[in-house]
Parts: C-alpha cells; structure tokens; sequence
C-alpha cells in the first residue's frame, strides 16, 4: 500500500481529478531518487525518517481505530483483549506469565526448521494452507523455516484454499535498503494480513508462504458433456 501526505491531496467535491502538470519522470531521475549506491530507497525505507513508533499503552489510537470504522466493534474488543494479554505477556515478571511467556496467538515451532521445498508449485495453482499443527512441526523454536518467519496474522487461513499468485525471487530489505535474494517464497491471491494481532495495522502487507506450509490441492479434469 502507499501511502500519502494529506498536503497532496485535493478533496474534488464530486468533479473529475485534475491531470497532473509538468515534466514526466525519466529512468535518470528515477534512479536518482530509488538508489544510494547499491542501497534501493522507497516509502518503507524512510518510513523511520518520516514517522515515529506508536507506542502500545496511547489508548487514542484504538479509539481511532473503532470511530473511524477501520474495525468493526466484536473484532475492536478482541483486539483489545488481545494487546492486554500480550502487554502482560512482555512486561509481567517470567515467572507470572502463563503458556511460557508466549504473545498471542498461541504457537510454537516444535521442528529443526529446515527448509524442504518439493519444487512442484507453480502460479496458478490452486492450494491447502497446512493446519497450525503441521505448520509448527516445520518451525524452529523462533517460528522459522528456513529464516523465514511465520507470522500469527497467517494462522487465520489454515485449512482454507487459494490460488499461487507468483514466486518472489527477492526483496528490498527495508531496515537496510539492501536487495535480497529469496528462495521457495510465494504469495497467495487474496491473502494480505488483516492486523488481527497487530493493533489493528491497516498497511495490508502481503504474507509469504513456504512450500512446506502449502498442500496443493489436484483440479478435477472437466469432462464433456453428452
């Protein structure tokens, strides 16, 4: 998602948007303004430069959240159960904290981790996200498979089916600007984190999936009709 500045805005009160005037950009000003040597910039690189952390304790940004109608009540009072728990979960003395110190939800990697892709997924195809207890015996005690975190915003979609999108062979590393190469990493359609566990994130970022955490799921053959 991008994001924009209320200054670049122009309410239109129903009229067509205005075309943008002046010069077009060039690859030349492109790159000048994407690269720093090897380093790529772009909004999620200066996000630190142009915001500052959002603590969890200011209760406003919850209220926000419920009067501008981002989330609905049921989901706003479970999301707020749930930060409370956690807050608990980082903050209370380890011998207090119940189900070993664990946020929610609740999971844990009970696997060496290693990365086994079988290589037969292709874009397009229709797949079976694994059940959480089959997703966990891939997981190493920091819920990595091969350094790729599983999130718990992806524990919504196991058990249901969606389509491969694409393969995504590398990244932007935004903390560092660095590319990175990426193996056995793909996107699902339709699958963006919905920030259930995350305040309530609106930025609708894209989970990325291993292989091992995919079942696909063979399309009947159609057949003629008589």
């Amino acid at each position: 998602m991008l994001f924009w500045r209320e200054e670049w805005l122009e309410t239109t009160s129903g009229s067509p948007l205005r075309p943008v005037t002046g010069e077009g950009a060039t690859l030349a000003s492109l790159d000048s303004s994407t690269m720093d040597g090897s380093l790529y910039k772009c909004q999620a690189t200066a996000m630190k430069q142009a915001a500052k952390p959002l603590p969890t304790r200011e209760l406003s940004q919850y209220w926000k959240d419920l009067r501008s109608r981002n989330v609905g009540l049921l989901t706003w009072l479970r999301g707020l159960a749930i930060t409370a728990f956690n807050l608990y979960q980082w903050r209370a003395p380890r011998r207090l904290r119940p189900f070993g110190g664990r946020s929610w939800p609740l999971f844990k990697g009970r696997g060496t981790g290693k990365r086994i892709p079988s290589g037969s997924l292709q874009p397009g195809d229709i797949v079976e996200i694994r059940s959480k207890a089959e997703i966990e015996a891939t997981l190493n005690a920091e819920g990595r498979n091969g350094g790729m975190l599983f999130d718990g915003e992806m524990l919504p979609f196991c058990g249901r089916r969606f389509r491969v999108e694409r393969r995504v062979d590398h990244i932007i590393d935004e903390p560092t600007g660095r590319m990175i190469k990426l193996q056995d990493c793909w996107v699902l359609e339709n699958v963006v984190c919905q920030g259930i566990y995350h305040r309530f994130c609106p930025r609708g970022g894209l989970p990325y999936w291993r292989e091992a955490w995919l079942r696909k799921i063979e399309e009947p053959v159609a057949t003629a009709g008589r």
